[in-house]
């Protein structure tokens, strides 16, 4: 589905790709051993969760998939990042695309600390999506969005506020859905769903945060849509 807010793909691989499958769908880049050669500029971008919150930097679910598919993955999360915090000439995308400042694929996390930490609303997490989704798109990436959903895993995540969830942000994870759809944003479902309330894959004492088989399960979740 092509919208106006979706920018021209990229020059080398994704122009031949934009003739060969719509954006609405899930572009196969990994299993092609000559356009994966060709695809050198991955960005992860986004908060713990691709941060990898008390985790070693090869712990992640960055370099993991980063192994799997043979390509560098320049990890530039920062713990706590909200989507307010990305914005802006002094936020986290700006900083983030000093250091590569034409990434081809960006692959991200993102939103869970704006209802967790800041009890923003769905409508203002949106709107900041949006941008963020738009600063990289009109740098010429595909924007990868990893989601999650912690309205439907509320019971399961030990927070003061997760009881909320269901009450202010109960149509949250498609209110996303739909947003990625409209920006040509590929979409990458649920990829906590079984790891949340799994103690075997979460940080010891924690409800929030993968370990190390956590990240490698979401590694592989996004390897499959990728």
């Amino acid at each position: 589905m092509r919208t106006k807010n979706r920018v021209p793909s990229l020059y080398s691989f994704w122009l031949i790709i934009l003739f060969i499958v719509p954006w609405a769908t899930n572009a196969n880049i990994v299993n092609d051993a000559g356009q994966r050669e060709q695809v050198t500029k991955i960005m992860a971008f986004g908060d713990s969760l691709t941060y990898g919150f008390n985790l070693a930097r090869n712990q992640t679910y960055a370099t993991n998939l980063s192994e799997t598919i043979g390509i560098p993955i320049v990890n530039l999360a920062r713990n706590g990042l909200t989507t307010q915090q990305s914005l802006g000439n002094n936020g986290q995308i700006s900083q983030a695309l000093n250091v590569m400042p034409n990434p081809e694929i960006v692959i991200m996390t993102l939103s869970g600390n704006d209802i967790m930490n800041d009890r923003r609303s769905t409508g203002a997490i949106k709107n900041n999506l949006r941008q963020v989704f738009r600063a990289f798109q009109e740098r010429g990436a595909m924007v990868v969005f990893v989601a999650i959903d912690p309205v439907s895993n509320w019971r399961k995540i030990n927070h003061p506020v997760s009881f909320l969830l269901p009450i202010f942000w109960g149509n949250y994870y498609q209110q996303l859905k739909n947003l990625a759809d409209e920006m040509g944003v590929v979409f990458v479902p649920r990829t906590l769903q079984g790891i949340w309330g799994n103690q075997q894959l979460l940080l010891p004492n924690d409800s929030i945060p993968p370990n190390v088989a956590g990240h490698q399960l979401m590694a592989d979740r996004i390897y499959n849509v990728l």
